[in-house]
């Protein structure tokens, strides 16, 4: 199913399994307190004067987070179908990011 990953001025669209979508919001919860935990080393952080500073996410991150810790097992993976739309479905799940 499509999902929407709306931020300031535009949206991108996803396409994840249909069977994470009743869980949705926990598990954008979940990627949220992964994204934001100073432990993890991914790729996201903003590094000043070698700490870490902030956070540069993007629908990339959340795709590749469910593809690695919640659809590791499965055939079937999320990914991108479209980015930097400005109209889109408003009946699709919407994450704000």
């Amino acid at each position: 199913m499509n999902v929407i990953i709306k931020f300031e001025y535009y949206a991108d669209i996803i396409e994840i399994p249909d069977y994470l979508i009743p869980d949705l919001k926990k598990t954008y919860i979940k990627f949220g307190k992964w994204l934001f935990d100073k432990n993890n080393n991914h790729g996201y952080w903003v590094i000043k004067d070698g700490r870490k500073y902030g956070i540069l996410s993007k629908s990339e991150s959340f795709v590749e987070w469910l593809n690695k810790y919640i659809l590791f097992d499965n055939k079937e993976k999320a990914k991108i179908v479209q980015k930097k739309v400005c109209e889109f479905d408003k009946n699709l799940p919407i994450l704000f990011f």
